[in-house]
């Protein structure tokens, strides 16, 4: 449902959101009372053999917050397929509506009410903003330097949690993050920015001792 119109129109408003200047004069906000729109990480799901179109909404797959509930203890315990099934199968009669799409079609491929399963599967981890001692938009760039160094802590938890080694003088998100036949990508300002940074720094490394 990437793209379909509810899809953009829901990116738009998370844009829109994203570019709005904080009303702090009259509103104080709690630190990290607030899910960031630009401080985030997103995951797409999809199989090994990328071209597979077969359901990846197993019990051994899926380990959403939409599927455990609110109240769950972040533990993730394997759910019974039949929990899985039931909540997956809500999810797709609800895309037919457009609160429905609005609300369920970021998580699903675009084809997935064609196959009535869904074959590629789509997250987002929301950081809270502001930090410990800032306002909404105060000292932006420090703050963001601070959310740079909690992917970077991610990171180290992540590459070993998928197998993957990091290469020397290239992005250890150039190559497949594959974990039981399932292959995870990953995107977000921070990532990206850090990323960048780092290859840039090599590269000009190189530059100066070529």
């Amino acid at each position: 449902m990437s793209y379909s119109d509810y899809s953009q129109e829901q990116d738009a408003i998370t844009d829109a959101l994203s570019s709005v200047d904080a009303l702090t004069s009259t509103k104080v906000v709690g630190f990290r009372t607030t899910k960031s729109y630009v401080h985030s990480l997103l995951y797409i799901y999809e199989h090994e053999n990328n071209d597979l179109v077969a359901n990846i909404a197993t019990a051994e797959n899926i380990h959403l917050t939409l599927y455990y509930g609110g109240d769950h203890d972040w533990s993730c315990p394997l759910l019974d397929q039949t929990i899985v099934d039931i909540t997956t199968n809500d999810m797709i009669a609800a895309l037919s509506t457009n609160i429905g799409a609005l609300q369920y079609g970021f998580f699903f491929d675009k084809d997935v009410m064609a196959n009535d399963f869904p074959s590629k599967v789509r997250s987002m981890v929301q950081f809270g903003a502001p930090l410990d001692g800032y306002e909404w938009n105060d000292e932006y760039s420090e703050q963001s330097r601070i959310y740079e160094e909690v992917v970077g802590k991610w990171k180290d938890v992540i590459l070993p949690h998928m197998g993957v080694e990091s290469i020397l003088y290239r992005s250890v998100f150039g190559q497949k993050h594959i974990k039981n036949g399932i292959e995870v990508r990953y995107w977000g300002g921070d990532l990206q920015i850090r990323e960048f940074l780092s290859i840039v720094q090599v590269d000009m490394f190189f530059s100066i001792f070529r």
